[in-house]
């Protein structure tokens, strides 16, 4: 992937953020684009959680308090947004 194709999120609503149990995905474009693939991604790189398809609802109850990365793939592109999961 070339670095002009990561952009940050801006064309998706990602709330709450900070979360701690569930993160939802929107769309804020008017031309919503298919989601293909949602990774989220520790700050060293570590590929934690995979969702296929269309989730727009996650479940990150499992993941350990700290700060991620959401990486969220469509036809064209990939998007990035930190995430903050809180304790309870």
């Amino acid at each position: 992937t070339a670095v002009n194709d990561l952009k940050k999120a801006d064309d998706f609503k990602i709330y709450p953020n900070p979360s701690t149990d569930f993160i939802t995905i929107e769309s804020n474009s008017e031309n919503s684009q298919k989601i293909r693939e949602i990774e989220i991604v520790s700050v060293n790189g570590l590929i934690l959680k995979n969702f296929n398809s269309n989730f727009e609802r996650l479940n990150i109850t499992d993941l350990a308090p700290g700060i991620y990365i959401l990486k969220i793939k469509t036809d064209k592109r990939f998007y990035l947004k930190q995430i903050v999961k809180m304790s309870r």
